[in-house]
């Protein structure tokens, strides 16, 4: 992993891994499902085709607060899924970056590492564990 991109949840710096990213967009609507789980926001049409949307403030426990008209998608390459975030701030580069190991706390399992970077620290999201924790979530 050699780039990610930093965004925002609440008043935490998160990253993704520049290589799972496909795009980033202004958030649209979403058809809801119900009896989901709250950070499962139902799904969007992107491109025609059907997106899986995930509120990761909720689904990390950063705050229960509804979709923005300012929020951004982050959608995978890899996966047909939509990330919900505030923002997204720049690009930070591990050459440029301190690693270090992940916090102990409830997201730990989601968390690959830390970059301190820029006089902040960012939690960077494994995106493989995470889609993961949903599925386990999906299934009990």
């Amino acid at each position: 992993m050699d780039q990610i991109i930093v965004f925002k949840l609440g008043n935490e710096d998160f990253g993704l891994d520049i290589n799972t990213i496909g795009e980033i967009q202004d958030s649209k609507k979403s058809t809801p499902l119900l009896f989901a789980e709250p950070w499962h926001e139902g799904f969007a049409t992107i491109y025609g085709e059907l997106y899986t949307v995930i509120n990761l403030r909720i689904k990390l426990n950063i705050s229960r607060q509804e979709r923005r008209e300012q929020d951004k998608f982050i959608i995978l390459h890899t996966h047909k899924l939509a990330f919900v975030v505030d923002s997204v701030e720049d690009i930070a580069s591990a050459a440029d970056s301190v690693v270090h190991e992940p916090p102990d706390n409830p997201n730990k399992q989601v968390i690959e590492c830390r970059y301190e970077s820029k006089n902040r620290m960012i939690s960077v999201l494994n995106v493989q564990a995470l889609i993961d924790s949903t599925l386990l979530k999906a299934s009990e």
